[in-house]
């Protein structure tokens, strides 16, 4: 799924950076979006614990991170009388419906899918939704196959990236056949896990080796850029507005997203860190300063600063690079 502020794009020099002062233990990552940086590290050995607000965003972390392997859905297999997950997999694809709530907004007001695809996608919501309230599937499974729903709604989205807009023109990606695929979950060697919840409160608890934090750097807000798949994630049918279709109850912007609050929201967080290393990813034209940042850095000793140039987010047809700035600090025991 396309997501604003990934950064699959450098994760592995992020993992290269952080290795040199802690090559395994407890990684925790807050702010962990869809989980590109904390399956990066489990692949690479460490216990990571990963956290975020939006329920969408959990899920993923559940599909990659939580769960090791593909899990065997023996409940709804039998339901279904189908011997296999790929079995699942046609069935969901091949699921066609009459269209309610999601393609009446989504498709026949607002140009984000083709009728088509829409009804699809809805086909494949409203079943996976009946399967869970019927307990045919696991909370890890139900996560695992929303995730899925979301990421293959995405690559059919007639979009630039977000949910905030759809393209007044089809996109050639958009008048593909919706076609339901599984996310793979990420292979490790210990127990990691998700907590869809805020990340202060997350950093509260948890004892880690190296504490990544990532937070939102602009005013974009994620919750409204991705309103459709958090909808989706919560299994609601709200009222909506606007020419995006943005939920009239969606969540109001965080503090990391407000210039006059997110310099001491972040501060908050690493006041009461309990790492060993507290890494702090930030873009140098972002809300907070390398000053302030290196304030709050100063019950840590920082050991070292990179720049570090991954793609930034564009409505235009030009790439966008953004610079970032990686701070390492450790605990001065």
């Amino acid at each position: 799924m396309r997501y604003f502020g990934s950064k699959a794009a450098v994760v592995a020099r992020v993992h290269r950076i952080v290795s040199q002062y802690a090559k395994n233990g407890t990684f925790c990552d807050p702010f962990g979006g869809i989980g590109c940086v904390g399956s990066y590290f489990k692949a690479a050995g460490y216990r990571v614990v990963t956290g975020d607000v939006l329920r969408f965003a959990h899920l993923f972390q559940v599909g990659r991170i939580v769960l090791n392997e593909i899990p065997p859905f023996r409940k709804l297999r039998s339901h279904c009388g189908v011997r296999s997950t790929d079995e699942i997999i046609r069935l969901l694809t091949s699921r066609r419906g009459e269209g309610g709530w999601l393609t009446k907004e989504y498709a026949r007001k607002r140009k984000f899918f083709t009728t088509a695809n829409a009804r699809a996608i809805e086909s494949c919501w409203l079943a996976i939704r009946e399967w869970s309230d019927r307990g045919l599937v696991t909370a890890a499974e139900s996560a695992l196959l929303l995730a899925s729903l979301i990421d293959s709604a995405d690559r059919v989205a007639n979009t630039a990236g977000t949910y905030y807009a759809y393209l007044k023109a089809w996109h050639r990606k958009a008048v593909r056949p919706f076609q339901f695929r599984l996310l793979t979950p990420v292979r490790g060697t210990l127990r990691c896990e998700s907590h869809e919840k805020d990340a202060h409160a997350l950093v509260r608890e948890v004892d880690a080796d190296v504490l990544y934090l990532d937070p939102p750097y602009n005013q974009r807000s994620h919750a409204h850029y991705y309103h459709l798949p958090e909808t989706m994630a919560r299994s609601e049918t709200p009222s909506v507005h606007g020419a995006s279709g943005i939920p009239d109850t969606v969540a109001q912007t965080s503090a990391f997203n407000r210039p006059s609050l997110a310099a001491d929201a972040l501060a908050d967080i690493i006041r009461d860190a309990k790492a060993r290393v507290v890494v702090v990813h930030y873009a140098t034209s972002g809300l907070v300063s390398e000053r302030q940042i290196r304030t709050m850095l100063s019950p840590y000793k920082v050991r070292s600063r990179h720049v570090l140039t991954a793609p930034g987010y564009t409505t235009q047809r030009q790439p966008r690079r953004t610079p970032h700035i990686v701070y390492v600090a450790a605990s001065r025991d």
